[in-house]
């Protein structure tokens, strides 16, 4: 059957082609991950007080019922 071999060699190529997209992708993901990282310690002096959200940071209440687990 050529064909399925036709088929086979394309869905191949695209394969290679999506793996090459994602790790562009990917790449460019870290590099913008990396400027955040930097923005945010230009702005807060430090990693730490950026993951605490600084000095006036207050966690938000929780609000809502519990929700108790459904047994079919």
């Amino acid at each position: 059957m050529p064909e399925d071999e036709i088929n086979y060699q394309a869905i191949i190529q695209e394969n290679q082609a999506l793996k090459e997209a994602l790790a562009t992708r990917d790449l460019e993901l870290a590099e913008v991950k990396a400027q955040l990282t930097e923005l945010r310690r230009l702005m807060y002096g430090s990693t730490s007080e950026s993951r605490s959200g600084g000095s006036n940071y207050t966690p938000a209440k929780k609000s809502g019922r519990r929700s108790s687990p459904c047994y079919f």
